[in-house]
């Protein structure tokens, strides 16, 4: 008997990515922790969880310790989450970090961050 059933597979892509909690005040304290790249994708995100007055805060990513070569993702109290792209190619299984400055002194920002 002939079962006209069709059954379709779909190759899973798994992907995977490290992200580190932040706490930061620029000037002063402007760099999250390093953290694995763990995945081929060319963008990096954040996210605000809390921020201590308004005030935006922009952002970059990097090989930690080096320059940081993103575009700027800019997060604020009214636009928590934003992401944005590497100028150069971001390889996997390396320590990135990000990098922050504020558009008002003092302003303290926590949340999450995936290179």
């Amino acid at each position: 008997m002939f079962d006209a059933t069709m059954y379709v597979l779909e190759a899973a892509t798994i992907v995977s990515a490290d992200t580190v909690t932040f706490n930061v005040t620029p000037p002063g304290d402007p760099y999250s922790y390093a953290v694995r790249k763990a995945d081929t994708e060319q963008r990096f995100y954040v996210t605000g969880t809390g921020f201590s007055n308004s005030g935006s805060l922009m952002c970059t990513s990097g090989l930690a310790g080096e320059d940081h070569s993103s575009h700027t993702a800019t997060i604020s109290s009214g636009h928590r989450a934003a992401s944005a792209g590497y100028r150069a190619y971001a390889y996997p299984n390396y320590e990135y970090e990000m990098h922050s400055r504020s558009s008002v002194a003092g302003l303290n920002v926590t949340g999450r961050y995936t290179p």
